[in-house]
């Protein structure tokens, strides 16, 4: 394998020469992703096939999430990081492999982390900037935030595009004059070429406008997750369609804002650990299994962007008995790691 800043060269050589006059955004992304990623696929494209290879591990507790992260990510061995290595990452006292469901979590966790710890709003320019904090800049934890974004956006996390148009440009405006955590921040998105390849192609800044993530719908979300229903007219079919009424219902209380603080992009993040659709989509495309369970909470398979309900006896008669288990399992993360 031939050093990571020589194949990053090539890479971005490579998507300049085949992506010729094109100026779709997400066609680009996906050609660079194809010739700068490697070692392990990022997901499982088979459920019943193993999938194997390089990654770079990182070790991080879910009660310190934002600081055990940054020093892993901050980390400096003898030689360069390869950024074109998927993320492996392994949350304390959790034995089960990522296999894509624990790096998605991470991606949108550290996102929401970074937008409360290094940005604040500025309503007048319509979106969030970097703000000093001489404790990260010391610490160089705007370089991290820049590595977080470039692994999101090239490893199926969620679009990091909450910054406003002005800060953007800051960024990735090469002769622009910029503050020691921007010149971080710029370090860490470099550190896979996307400053670069944003200067050979400036409709990639879409991908990191607001307007780049449209909002989640109910027609959406039904959508994106299909069932895996049974023969129609068996008896287990019929059982089947009464656990996935309840989740319609359920749904479109979500949806009209009348079950508190959830929200459509919980469920979604429930199934997959992705709270929007991936720009390069997915993997296994998710789904919805039936399953004959002691509890009538569903569960998920995050890492196959599988979600269980349950059917039979288990399943209370009451509409809000039943609601009320889906408000338990979509604000615990819990539920969405089997």
């Amino acid at each position: 394998m031939i050093p990571f800043e020589e194949h990053r060269k090539r890479a971005i050589e490579d998507t300049v020469l085949e992506i010729g006059d094109c100026e779709e955004p997400v066609t680009i992304l996906r050609i660079f992703h194809k010739n700068f990623m490697r070692g392990r696929p990022l997901d499982p494209v088979d459920e019943s096939t193993y999938i194997a290879g390089q990654t770079t591990e990182i070790f991080v507790s879910r009660m310190n999430l934002y600081y055990d992260a940054m020093e892993e990510i901050l980390f400096e061995g003898s030689a360069p990081v390869d950024r074109s290595l998927p993320l492996e990452v392994i949350f304390t006292g959790e034995h089960g492999r990522d296999f894509g469901g624990p790096r998605k979590e991470f991606f949108s966790n550290m996102l929401r982390l970074i937008k409360e710890k290094l940005c604040v709003e500025n309503k007048e320019e319509g979106g969030f900037v970097l703000v000093d904090n001489v404790t990260a800049r010391t610490n160089r934890f705007y370089y991290g935030a820049g590595i977080i974004f470039g692994y999101s956006l090239l490893q199926g996390g969620p679009l990091p595009c909450f910054f406003s148009e002005r800060q953007l440009q800051t960024f990735f405006t090469e002769d622009q004059e910029k503050t020691e955590m921007e010149e971080q921040f710029v370090q860490g998105i470099a550190s896979f070429g996307l400053p670069l390849l944003v200067k050979w192609r400036r409709c990639l800044l879409f991908l990191f406008r607001q307007s780049a993530v449209s909002p989640l719908t109910y027609p959406r979300l039904v959508r994106l997750l299909n069932p895996n229903f049974s023969e129609v007219g068996s008896n287990r079919r019929m059982l089947e369609e009464k656990a996935y009424r309840y989740l319609l219902k359920y749904m479109k209380e979500v949806a009209a804002g009348r079950r508190g603080s959830i929200k459509l992009e919980h469920i979604l993040m429930f199934a997959t650990c992705c709270e929007n659709e991936p720009v390069l989509g997915y993997g296994l495309s998710p789904r919805i299994e039936f399953v004959y369970a002691k509890s009538p909470l569903p569960t998920a398979n995050t890492c196959i962007n599988k979600m269980s309900l349950v059917i039979g006896g288990e399943l209370p008669n009451d509409e809000e008995r039943m609601f009320e288990f889906f408000d338990i399992a979509f604000v615990n993360t819990h539920f969405g790691l089997v």
